[in-house]
């Protein structure tokens, strides 16, 4: 399993590790995976569980409700038998409820002639959605703006917070990017990827080859700032569908802390 291989072979290593409050988070309950986190001994640890997944409710939203409308069925087509199901999505139906990981990440130093360059460049969802972390500020601003995300009909999470920062936000959101990577995709196989052998070993391998030469550049004595501005104005896109399910929208702004 790629999270144990980390496990052994980085995690523990990683300077602070110990003061850290590893938070792991599931939308399926599996056994293995969760005796996997239990035996984590080098710092603490919690685990969430998605409440509402596709894995305990197989046959009522968010699964395959026996009354649902077919997917491919226009919305001028018919009436279907529940009050939420008359907007019929465009697009097919994503199970958007119950999505196992389409990538596995990991942290990695800045490679040696990067290692003090810093960007800081308006964000962009393409660009910047691997590793982020934000402050309780900024996360009650975007709390402020729910249903820009909720409502937006675009399944990925990265094009809805890009939906927010242009339309919502009194301030776009702009990111601090590490010029040398610090982000390694090591996960071969998922949703949007699909090859015959799923094994990460060699890439996990390569990591830790990447690892062991570039330790002495994680921390930097200093940073080098400099400044991006986007001359183009970012034209403001339709989302991809597959979240235009009413009930989708309504689950979504249940979970939303206020």
């Amino acid at each position: 399993m790629k999270l144990g291989s980390m496990f052994e072979s980085v995690w523990h290593r990683l300077s602070g590790i110990s003061q850290a409050l590893l938070v792991f988070s599931h939308d399926y309950y599996d056994e293995e995976m969760n005796s996997l986190v239990q035996s984590v001994d080098f710092c603490k640890v919690i685990q969430i569980f998605y409440p509402y997944s596709i894995q305990t409710h197989p046959n009522e939203f968010p699964g395959e409700d026996p009354g649902d409308c077919p997917r491919d069925m226009k919305r001028e087509q018919g009436f279907c038998d529940k009050e939420a199901l008359r907007a019929i999505k465009q697009q097919y139906k994503k199970n958007v409820g119950q999505v196992h990981p389409s990538w596995t990440f990991q942290v990695l130093p800045s490679l040696y002639q990067h290692s003090q360059k810093v960007e800081i460049t308006p964000w962009i969802s393409s660009k910047h959605n691997m590793g982020m972390a934000f402050n309780r500020t900024t996360w009650m601003q975007i709390v402020e703006c729910a249903a820009y995300f909720c409502k937006y009909d675009d399944y990925n999470w990265d094009w809805s917070l890009q939906h927010i920062s242009q339309n919502c936000l009194k301030q776009k959101l702009h990111a601090m990017v590490a010029r040398g990577p610090r982000i390694f995709h090591i996960g071969e196989c998922g949703v949007h990827h699909k090859k015959n052998n799923c094994e990460s070993t060699s890439v996990i391998s390569k990591v830790q080859q990447v690892l062991k030469s570039a330790k002495r550049h994680l921390y930097p004595d200093y940073l080098i700032l400099t400044y991006t501005t986007i001359l183009k104005k970012t034209k403001l896109r339709k989302g991809n569908g597959g979240w235009g399910d009413r009930r989708d929208h309504k689950l979504c702004m249940g979970m939303t802390i206020r």
